[in-house]
Order: C-alpha cells, then sequence, then structure tokens
C-alpha cells in the first residue's frame, strides 16, 4: 500500500526543515508552469531511469497534477523497496488549493536527506 501525505502536512515538513525528496513525474512544460521549490522534475516514463540515484531508506514524495501519476510512481518505487515513497494526496492542484506555495523556476535536482 502506498502511503499519502496531504500538502498540509508536506508543507508542515518543509517549514520544519524536514525536507523529503521531491519528485515530480509531470513533464516538462506543466512543471515550468508551476512545482513545489526543490523538486526535480523527472516524467512518469523517464522515472525507471533514476531509480539507482536513490536509496531505498530515503523519504521521497511524489508530485503531479491531481496525484494520479503520483500515486503510479510511488506504488512502482514501493514494489522496488522503497518503503519510505510518499504520493502528494491530490497534487499541486490541492498544494495550490491549500495556498502552499510554489515557483516557476526549474531547481534541477531534489534535495537530499
Amino acid at each position: 500500500m502506498t502511503s499519502l501525505i496531504t500538502p498540509e502536512r508536506l508543507g508542515e515538513l518543509l517549514k520544519l526543515g524536514n525536507r523529503p525528496i521531491l519528485i515530480d513525474v509531470r513533464e516538462p512544460v506543466e512543471f515550468k508552469q508551476g512545482h513545489i521549490a526543490g523538486a526535480r522534475n523527472v516524467p512518469l516514463t523517464a522515472l525507471s531511469d533514476v531509480v539507482a540515484d536513490y536509496d531505498p531508506n530515503d523519504e521521497i514524495v511524489f508530485v503531479c497534477q491531481s496525484g494520479m501519476r503520483s500515486l503510479q510512481a510511488a506504488s512502482f518505487w514501493s514494489s522496488l523497496g522503497f518503503r519510505k515513497a510518499m504520493n502528494l494526496e491530490g497534487g499541486m492542484d490541492a498544494w495550490t488549493a491549500a495556498r502552499q506555495g510554489c515557483t516557476s523556476q526549474s531547481s534541477g535536482e531534489a534535495p537530499r536527506l
């Protein structure tokens, strides 16, 4: 079963400095329109290419627009042994509705724990 994290809880973690790795699985054009600061853009279709970049003990939050693609990503990584893979519930739609803030500048790399 894939874990969910609410926008509010993720916002709290980020404010406290307990920053999980953020991987945004949307397409680059979507990512450029706005994303969570510090997120790495890895489209869903390229996600298997970066698995080796991370430790199975990393706390990783997957993000997409509505939560569907990120659910697929978190489920896939969980099946590979990433027990701390989480899906941002409701995706960027919910993040924005919760007024958590976003940026339109690409950061490239996800922050490490």
